[in-house]
């Protein structure tokens, strides 16, 4: 479910379009929604706190089908602003009259950013969004949901979720490191080099088995949303120190994955994680291979910086420097 696009540059007009029709299909949102880690904690979320939403004024933004939208009304929300700049919104608006409740959420195609909202200068009591992408920072929406706080009641206001916690575990996977990195030093008898240099500058999202990971997880980046910075999802950088968790180990990439809560203000708080570990879900993982592996027995440590920052060309992608240990920097593009 994705809203706006005033952050990204004039000239990436193009890309802009694209973002939006890529959500105008079905297809995504049945990904989306029947991803039932993602879905059913939103649901809980809403219907096992309604203290938060009885006789509120809600902003659903980037509401796709609007399936938040009316699990809000079900919670006796006041109203309910659903906002898409997708054409999904037609389907959303239907959604909301086949369930019978036209007269709480009132489904509105615009950027985020452009909403003037409530009618005479209202405010809205809570922000809900579904906004994190691959990585949680891919397809870069959190601004869409930082400039909707200015719609927030002072004071009382609330945004869902409120926290978010990036991670990174290095992993050990020689065969999908030979399936998909190494195959390409030899293909009978062609030297195909050029394209293993391709493959290890994309990030790649994929599942990986938690036995592949070979180091402690460490978190990088939290956020708190209701005060978040844009500049702390715009660009960013941090050091970090992994320590190994097995004996002779190799570390042949770094896994990144995410959790999100919802905390304050609940008499029930809930969230999830995206971590190999965890049930699978549709953002599953994001694998950056290492051009150098590292050896390392149980309780070495082990170096790395990262650094990530919104592409330049479209603002919906993000650039990654990744370095670990005494390797290179790497460059990655996450698209």
């Amino acid at each position: 479910m994705r809203a706006n696009d005033e952050h990204v540059e004039a000239g990436e007009s193009s890309s802009a379009d694209y973002y939006f029709d890529s959500y105008s299909h079905h297809g995504i949102h049945i990904e989306m929604i029947t991803d039932t880690v993602r879905t059913n904690t939103y649901r809980n979320f809403i219907l096992n706190n309604p203290h938060l939403f009885e006789g509120k004024v809600i902003l659903d933004v980037g509401c796709g089908t609007a399936i938040l939208s009316c699990f809000a009304a079900m919670a006796g929300a006041k109203k309910v602003y659903a906002i898409d700049n997708s054409k999904i919104v037609n389907m959303a608006r239907e959604i909301v009259k086949k369930n019978n409740l036209t007269d709480v959420v009132e489904v509105i195609k615009c950027k985020a950013e452009e909403w003037e909202g409530p009618p005479d200068g209202g405010k809205v009591d809570l922000i809900i969004s579904e906004w994190m992408g691959y990585f949680l920072f891919y397809e870069n929406m959190l601004p869409s949901v930082i400039s909707c706080t200015r719609h927030l009641r002072p004071g009382s206001g609330l945004v869902f979720p409120d926290k978010t916690e990036l991670y990174l575990v290095g992993f050990s996977d020689p065969e999908r490191m030979k399936e998909e990195v190494n195959i390409w030093k030899d293909i009978g008898g062609v030297d195909m080099t050029p394209m293993m240099e391709c493959v290890e500058k994309e990030a790649v999202v994929d599942f990986i088995d938690h036995s592949s990971l070979c180091t402690i997880p460490v978190p990088i980046h939290t956020l708190d949303i209701p005060t978040c910075k844009l500049e702390e999802c715009l660009e960013w950088e941090r050091a970090f120190t992994m320590s190994f968790a097995t004996d002779d180990a190799v570390i042949d990439g770094i896994v990144g994955y995410f959790e999100v809560a919802f905390i304050g203000g609940t008499k029930k708080p809930v969230g999830f994680s995206t971590a190999p570990f965890a049930k699978p879900t549709h953002w599953k993982q994001t694998l950056f291979y290492l051009k150098k592996p590292i050896s390392g027995n149980k309780g070495d440590t082990v170096m790395g910086e990262i650094k990530v920052t919104s592409n330049l060309k479209n603002g919906r992608d993000f650039d990654v420097k990744l370095k670990v240990g005494d390797g290179d920097w790497q460059e990655f593009v996450l698209n």
